[in-house]
């Protein structure tokens, strides 16, 4: 099986085949292709914990394309590891600087107050909702964490940050 067939079985839903396929792929070697493939289709799955230890792996290579590192961010914040979410969203940013690539950037600058605001680094968390309403106010994109992928906006995280703020 291939890269091109199993991205068939994963558009098919036909999962396991797809986690089979890149696996055995992986088994001759390195291959970041297969590696990332996999790392999504656990995502699609709702296996958080086998995307980000996949992804995790993937970066630990020196993956530095701007999707990858955010969907990498993404795996790390549905299951709750904001440290290492932090760290690859600012590599997203960084990246973009580097690369002109700035289709990740709201979405990074979102999950990055949300993360922030989880580590409770309020005063960061604010400036990148600050940041956010200064260029689109009504934002409203998934978040994922704690298993679950719900939407958020802006104003959700503000008042979840205030809300926050009065405990300390």
């Amino acid at each position: 099986m291939d890269i091109s067939d199993i991205t068939k079985a994963r558009d098919r839903r036909d999962f396991d085949t797809a986690i089979s396929g890149c696996s055995e792929i992986l088994e001759s070697g390195d291959n970041p292709d297969a590696l990332e493939l996999r790392a999504t289709i656990y995502y699609l799955m709702g296996d958080g914990r086998a995307a980000f230890s996949d992804y995790s792996i993937l970066v630990g290579w020196g993956v530095e394309n701007v999707k990858t590192l955010f969907l990498a961010a993404q795996a790390a914040l549905y299951v709750d590891e904001y440290m290492k979410a932090i760290e690859w969203l600012e590599a997203v940013l960084d990246g973009a600087i580097r690369t002109g690539n700035h289709a990740f950037d709201k979405g990074a600058w979102l999950a990055l107050a949300f993360a922030k605001m989880q580590i409770d680094d309020h005063q960061a968390a604010i400036d990148f909702v600050e940041k956010l309403e200064a260029v689109s106010p009504k934002i409203s994109l998934p978040v994922p964490h704690a298993g679950k992928v719900p939407m958020l906006t802006l104003q959700e995280i503000r008042e979840e940050i205030r809300r926050r703020q009065l405990r300390f």
